[in-house]
Formats: structure tokens, sequence, C-alpha cells
């Protein structure tokens, strides 16, 4: 991390995979597929008034992977999946400008961006993803849960991704968060996709999940 004056430079690293368990029968995970990303990142934020400019570029590397498949529900040679594993790949940089604010006692980060992919297969993928996005945070006073402030939250980000011609993707989360709503902290939620499926050996279904979750910044 590099600060001058208002601004502060952060240089990052991402590496980081996701999964789909599609089985937990005593308490065994059945692993479906995998992601994996790792790449690099930088972001500026400048600071005048309360208010934060801020700007994140990164480069990321994705690729998805067959583990366990659909050996439960198909024990045949289609327990790989129909039509076989996905070769998927994406290496993709990604953009983001946005803003932070304060308005009575809510505050706000919203953000415009994009993801341009420099190599990807299956070729079908369309190269550019236009994302945006905002999250509000509220606080009363007094409000105390565990020893700790805390915040309700509401947050929103949409994607105009794709197959051969664009389609939009949403994800809805809230909740509440222990903690400074732009600290290290602990956020339990509630969430809502609808959109092509993320787990990447997928990504042509159209999906709609609803979850319940935590999370651990730190």
């Amino acid at each position: 991390m590099f600060s001058f004056d208002n601004s502060i430079l952060t240089l990052g690293i991402d590496f980081f995979a996701y999964a789909l368990s599609t089985n937990t029968d005593k308490l065994r995970l059945q692993i479906d597929a995998i992601d994996g990303l790792f790449g690099g990142n930088a972001t500026y934020r400048y600071s005048k008034g309360g208010e934060h400019l801020f700007a994140r570029f990164r480069f990321v590397h994705n690729s998805a992977h067959l583990v366990d498949g659909n050996y439960l529900t198909n024990s045949s040679a289609d327990w790989i999946k129909p039509g076989g594993p996905t070769p998927f790949t994406r290496d993709f940089i990604e953009a983001y400008a946005g803003l932070t604010a304060k308005i009575l006692s809510i505050n706000s980060r919203s953000y415009v961006g994009f993801e341009y992919a420099t190599h990807y297969r299956p070729d079908e993928q369309i190269r550019l993803f236009l994302n945006t996005g905002f999250e509000l945070y509220i606080r009363g006073d007094n409000w105390n849960l565990l020893g700790s402030n805390f915040d309700f939250f509401l947050s929103y980000f949409a994607q105009m991704n794709g197959i051969e011609e664009y389609s939009l993707s949403n994800h809805f989360q809230t909740g509440i968060k222990l903690g400074g709503w732009d600290k290290q902290g602990v956020s339990f939620f509630l969430s809502y996709f609808a959109g092509n499926d993320f787990f990447n050996q997928y990504y042509r279904l159209r999906v709609s999940r609803f979850g319940i979750g935590f999370e651990v910044e730190y």
C-alpha cells in the first residue's frame, strides 16, 4: 500500500476457488464442479470531504473443472454431465470506477465497470461484459449485537453477459454486518441470484438460486 496526500494506492494478488456441492449425505460433500481464479489487482482511492472516489483494475485467469459430476444421480457414462466436460477458460481484464458517500445515516457505495476477455474458450462466449452495482449500509443509534456495532445492508450487482448474445444476470443480498461497514468484520446475509450459471462448467444454463450465508472480511 502506498499513500500520498489524499490518495491511497493498493496492490494485491487474487487466488481463490469456489465449488458446486450437490450432495451432503452423511456430512460428505459431493463436489460437482469447481472454478479456480488467480491474478492481480491495483486499487486507487481519492478522499475529500467525507467522500471517496475509487478505481480498480485487475487481470484474472479463470478455469472451470468437472470433479464428481453427476455420479450419484447417473452412474452411467453420462455421469460426467451431458455433453461431457466443458474445456472452459477465460482470461480477462476488469476495470471499475465508483463513489462512496454518506447521506444522513446511510453509507453507500456505487460503481460501474467492464470485463474484457483477452483469451477464452469455448469461443461462443461474449468477449465484453458490462457491470454495475450498489451497496447501502444503515446504522441506527446504539445498535449492538454480541458486543459489536452492526449495520443493516442491501446490495445489488448486475452484469450484461451471455452466450452469443447479451442477457442480464442479477444478484441481490441483504443482511447485517458486524464491525465497521467498510472495515474488517463478519456479514450474515440472504442472497438471490438469477442469470447465467456462475459455475462455468454450466455456463450455458439460466438458473435462479436463493441462499443463506456468511462472509468474513479480514
